[in-house]
C-alpha cells in the first residue's frame, strides 16, 4: 500500500496495513541535520526518512523546487502597510484613514499588539471590514488549480496535500491582533466593539473558506485555530467560536471536503463542543506530555470514527536525554490495539524544533515493528 493509498483510506475509514507515521519539518527543525540531510527539500526530505507525506499547507515547503500550490483568491485591504525599525525591533504600522495601529516585533514575538484600546480596535475594525476577498476566475483560477495538480504530481504516491486557513475571529484577536490579555479586557469593556470585530474578522475568513472550498481539489481544509482551554473557555468559545466552525464544516460539506482543525494545546475541556461543531477531525490532538488530552479520551468523547492527526513522541523529540531505546518503548506502549485501529495519523511534530535525524529514525523503526495491523 502507496502511502496516499494508506492515508486517504485511513481519512475514509478503510482498512490499512500499518498506521500513519508523518511529520512536519521546517527551517527550525534543520540545524539539528547533518550531511546529505541539511539541505534535502522537505518532500524529498519525508522520502528518505520514510515517513507518510502530510502537506500542511505550504508549512515547511520554502525550498521546494516545484512551485507551490496557489490558493484560488487573494484579500484586497484597503489599508497601508509601512515597515521600519526601532532598534532591534521591527515595527508594522497599518494605516486607514487618519488613523492606525502598530505591532511591534522582537525575534518572532509580538510585544505590542494592534488593538489594546477601544479606539485601536475600532480602526482594527475598520481595516477588516474594508478588506475584500477576490475570488480567481477563468485563467488566474486555472494556474491556480494546476499549480495544486502539479505539486501534489511532485509528492506522487508519497502522501497528500491539505489546504490550510487562518484562524477564526476569536483566535485570530487573541493571537495576533489584541494579545490574551488585551482581548478579555476589552471584552469585558466593551462587549459589543469587540464582537463587531470577532464578527468583522469571520466575515472574511467565510469568503475565504468558501473560495478554498469550491476551489482547491484537496482532501481537507484545516484552519489554523491553535484552539486551547490556555486560551479560551469552554464559554467563550461556545458563545463565540463554535458557530464559526459550524458554519466551516458546512460550506467543507457543500463541496464534499472534510472539515479538520488546527488545535494544538490543551483540548479535553473543549471536547463537547468540537462534538457539537460536527467537525470531521482535529488535527494536532496533543496527548500528555504536551497536551492534555489522552487520544483514548477523545475516542471515548467523540466516538471511534473520530479522525485525527495526533502529536506524537513530542517529549522525546524535545527531550536531549531521549535514547532510541526510550523511543522504541514509548512506540510500543503508545500504539496498542485501540489506537492502532483507530482513524489516527501519528505526526512528529518538529517544526521549529533542532532535531537529529536518528530520532526521526528512531520513530520510523518503532512504527514499523509495532504498527502493522
Amino acid at each position: 500500500m502507496t502511502s496516499r493509498e494508506r492515508m486517504r483510506n485511513l481519512i475514509q475509514g478503510k482498512n490499512i496495513d500499518r498506521v500513519v507515521l508523518t511529520t512536519l519539518i521546517d527551517n527550525g527543525t534543520r540545524p539539528g541535520f547533518s550531511g546529505e540531510y541539511k539541505n534535502l527539500p522537505a518532500i524529498e526530505f519525508y522520502n528518505k526518512i520514510g515517513y507518510d507525506i502530510f502537506c500542511f499547507g505550504n508549512g515547511g515547503l520554502e525550498n521546494s523546487p516545484v512551485t507551490l500550490p496557489a490558493y484560488p483568491y487573494s484579500v484586497r485591504y484597503a489599508h497601508e502597510t509601512s515597515m521600519g525599525a526601532e532598534g532591534d525591533q521591527s515595527v508594522i504600522e497599518q494605516k486607514i484613514g487618519k488613523r492606525s495601529v502598530k505591532q511591534i516585533h522582537k525575534n518572532g514575538r509580538i510585544l505590542k499588539y494592534n488593538a489594546e484600546t477601544a479606539a485601536d480596535l475600532k480602526t482594527l475594525i475598520d481595516i477588516y471590514e474594508a478588506a475584500e476577498c477576490v475570488v480567481f476566475a477563468g485563467e488566474e483560477l486555472a494556474k491556480s488549480k494546476k499549480s495544486l495538480r502539479d505539486f501534489e504530481s511532485y509528492i506522487g504516491e508519497g502522501g497528500i496535500y491539505a489546504a490550510t486557513l487562518n484562524a477564526s475571529g476569536v483566535q485570530t484577536l487573541i493571537e495576533y491582533e489584541c494579545g490574551l490579555a488585551n482581548f478579555y479586557y476589552l471584552l469585558s469593556d466593551e462587549p459589543e466593539l469587540m464582537e463587531r470585530a470577532i464578527e468583522a474578522v469571520q466575515n472574511l475568513r467565510r469568503k475565504e473558506y468558501a473560495a478554498i472550498a469550491e476551489n482547491m481539489d484537496v482532501e481537507m481544509i484545516i484552519p489554523v485555530e491553535n484552539t486551547s482551554t490556555l486560551l479560551t473557555s469552554p464559554e467563550i468559545y461556545r458563545k463565540y467560536t463554535l458557530g464559526h466552525i459550524r458554519e466551516y464544516t458546512e460550506i467543507a460539506h457543500k463541496f464534499k471536503k472534510k472539515s479538520v482543525i488546527h488545535m494544538c494545546g490543551h483540548l479535553k475541556g473543549l471536547l463537547k463542543e468540537f462534538k457539537e461543531a460536527k467537525i470531521d477531525g482535529i488535527h494536532a490532538l496533543t496527548p500528555p506530555e504536551i497536551g492534555d488530552c489522552p487520544l483514548e479520551h477523545a475516542l471515548d468523547a467523540l466516538g471511534e470514527d473520530l479522525f485525527a492527526v495526533a502529536v506524537f513522541c513530542s517529549e522525546f523529540i524535545q527531550d536531549p536525554k531521549a535514547t532510541r531505546e526510550s523511543i522504541d518503548g514509548y512506540v510500543k506502549s503508545a500504539l496498542f490495539p485501540r489506537i492502532k485501529r483507530a482513524r489516527i495519523m501519528h505526526w512528529v511534530q518538529c517544526d521549529g524544533i533542532p532535531t537529529p535525524i536518528w530520532k526521526f529514525e528512531a520513530v520510523r523503526e518503532a512504527v514499523e515493528k509495532y504498527g502493522r495491523l
